[in-house]
């Protein structure tokens, strides 16, 4: 780990190897430990990851590639890595093991992120990208997602649920309407498999959920702020224990 410093900007680098013939619990718990040290800083992760996942590109997503996933997901941590060829590559086949990680306060600081143009003297490729200050020029350690805060209340996710399906039936041509929310959720699973542009389909499903607690929730006064413990309003702590709960279940069995 090392901590880099320039002007006003300050974050915290880290090197992850997370070994194939350990359980990636291990690791995870270790990392766990990490952002826990370093909370409110800024943070970009090199991980040697040893897991597959089509949200990094892989054709599968291995026991290990959903452990990460969910782990990133719960930690508010996003990949960087855009579309590009292995970022691991030897006689015997190529991967995508390599990802760059980042947190909320360096999420927008991170652009031209690239793979394999530069000469590497190893089987994993160099990984390259531009960490800069955003436009407002605020220091990196101070800067967090901006969001809106809605007051949530157990009788309007009815009208968000309804608003929310509606929406994605229409965008994506569901066939199974009048079959259930199992049946849609599962036609929307398999449509979005296919999808190739995943920051396209990320950036719709976002718009659609956002207008949908737009007219199911009412908006906190004061709704822009700085969001320090998730990215996203609906988002809690029991949800968190549910799905590590979850996690350990699936593990199990």
């Amino acid at each position: 780990m090392a901590e880099i410093s320039y002007r006003n900007t300050k974050f915290y680098g880290i090197r992850l190897y997370f070994d194939i013939t350990e359980d990636i619990e291990i690791n995870i718990r270790k990392t766990e430990q990490i952002l826990n040290y370093l909370k409110g800083q800024g943070l970009l992760i090199a991980a040697d990851s040893n897991a597959r996942s089509k949200t990094w590109y892989y054709t599968i997503t291995n026991q290990r590639g959903k452990v990460l996933e969910d782990f990133l997901t719960i930690s508010n941590l996003y990949i960087v890595n855009d579309r590009s060829e292995p970022t691991f590559e030897t006689i015997r086949g190529s991967s995508y093991v390599d990802l760059t990680v980042v947190n909320n306060q360096l999420l927008r600081h991170v652009t031209d992120w690239t793979c394999g143009i530069q000469e590497s003297c190893s089987d994993h490729k160099i990984l390259t990208f531009n960490l800069g200050m955003v436009r407002q020029h605020k220091p990196i350690n101070n800067t967090d997602c901006v969001g809106i805060r809605y007051i949530v209340k157990n009788e309007d996710f009815g009208k968000f649920d309804a608003i929310l399906a509606s929406n994605m039936i229409t965008k994506f041509n569901c066939e199974n309407e009048k079959e259930g929310l199992g049946k849609i959720d599962q036609e929307l699973c398999n449509k979005i498999n296919l999808y190739e542009d995943m920051d396209e389909l990320v950036d719709t499903v976002f718009s659609y959920i956002t207008a949908a607690c737009n007219t199911a929730f009412k908006v906190s006064r004061g709704a822009k702020h700085l969001i320090k413990k998730t990215t996203v309003s609906w988002w809690t702590e029991e949800l968190t224990a549910l799905r590590k709960r979850t996690n350990a279940l699936r593990r199990r069995y």
